[in-house]
């Protein structure tokens, strides 16, 4: 079965690539000339592109999002004023507007997607520092660590989806639902600070 989702992962990850590739075309002329290592020939007086991502992203998300917590039974209005006060603190402690500026970004030029649940220290997916154990998290995901069952028609066709991410390797080797054969023989992954990264690379 494993063997087949890795084919099946390959085969979408081919499939994806020249979505991705159209998108990198649309975001190179969004930032401009100056985010680049060797500049751009864009020239153009007005970033059209630009200036319309941030109306969209602008009227799309606001402030930030507000719970409100209601109940027909007196005897709970107190409990569900304190649920309102502690979702509402924790949607500015997990920066979610934050989150939901991104995922409104990438909607724009592919597609957005939140991973949602609850943290705990050994999934080991914690690459931020809003983050804690125990308490729930919705993170977006970059289109180009996005991967699914490209040969679906609708949503709930779907039969696999995921992302890739980075983890400390302590973290991999330590993590008791990986492999335990496999997992002491772990390396870390090198990096060349000199390289020019490449976000349509493929990764296992």
């Amino acid at each position: 079965q494993v063997a087949k989702l890795r084919q099946a992962m390959a085969y979408a990850q081919k499939r994806y690539r020249d979505f991705l590739e159209q998108r990198m075309k649309f975001v190179k002329a969004m930032v401009g000339r100056n985010y680049t290592r060797n500049g751009s020939a864009d020239k153009r007086p007005l970033n059209g592109i630009a200036l319309a991502t941030n109306i969209y992203k602008r009227q799309l998300v606001g402030n930030d999002p507000q719970v409100l917590a209601t109940t027909p039974y007196p005897s709970l209005k107190t409990s569900g004023h304190e649920l309102e006060l502690a979702l509402n603190h924790l949607l500015r402690e997990i920066q979610f507007r934050q989150a939901l500026y991104d995922v409104v970004i990438d909607a724009l030029f592919l597609v957005g997607v939140f991973k949602v649940g609850m943290f705990t220290r050994s999934a080991g997916i914690d690459q931020g520092v809003f983050n804690d154990a125990g308490q729930p998290f919705a993170d977006p995901v970059d289109p180009d660590d996005f991967l699914f069952d490209i040969l679906s028609r609708r949503p709930d066709q779907v039969t696999w989806i995921g992302n890739r991410y980075r983890m400390p390797l302590e973290l991999a080797q330590e993590n008791p639902d990986f492999n335990k054969a496999l997992r002491h023989e772990l390396t870390e992954a090198p990096i060349d600070p000199t390289a020019e990264p490449d976000p349509l690379e493929a990764e296992d």
